[in-house]
């Protein structure tokens, strides 16, 4: 009776060690998701609005950094096309005034700043790879 006790309790550990490490897993996969989805966003955010409000601007043609998070990061193209969707809507209630008032220069590195860290974009990343793993 002893002995079936003590492998009872081994397999119970066995498995809630099991369970934890894939709890753990699933938990580090969401947070290096989200990691590589603000980090496109920010990539994402400068280098539209600067060639949208600096006419100079040549940081399209020379910042790779984009292909980065297409070809290396945990990011999908439809995760991609959500947050290019989520900044084309919102960055304009980030950014302090408005882009047309100074004709000499811009804040778009602050609203993408600020946007970047806003409590509703990371909320917005959560809904997207949460609800994706509890599809999964």
């Amino acid at each position: 009776m002893g002995i079936r006790i003590i492998k009872t309790i081994f397999c119970f550990t066995i498995f809630m060690l099991t369970f934890y490490s894939m709890l753990k897993a699933q938990s580090v996969s969401v947070a290096s998701r989200i990691k590589d989805a603000k980090g496109y966003a920010f990539y994402y955010c400068i280098n539209k609005h600067y060639v949208r409000y600096d006419s100079v601007c040549i940081v399209k043609s020379k910042d790779y950094s984009g292909s980065y998070f297409v070809q290396e990061s945990l990011l999908s193209i439809a995760d991609i096309n959500k947050i290019e969707t989520f900044i084309d809507k919102n960055y304009s209630s980030f950014y302090p005034g408005s882009p047309a008032e100074n004709r000499n220069g811009n804040m778009v590195c602050l609203g993408c700043w600020r946007l970047y860290e806003s409590f509703q974009f990371e909320n917005y990343l959560r809904k997207i790879f949460l609800h994706k793993r509890k599809k999964n």
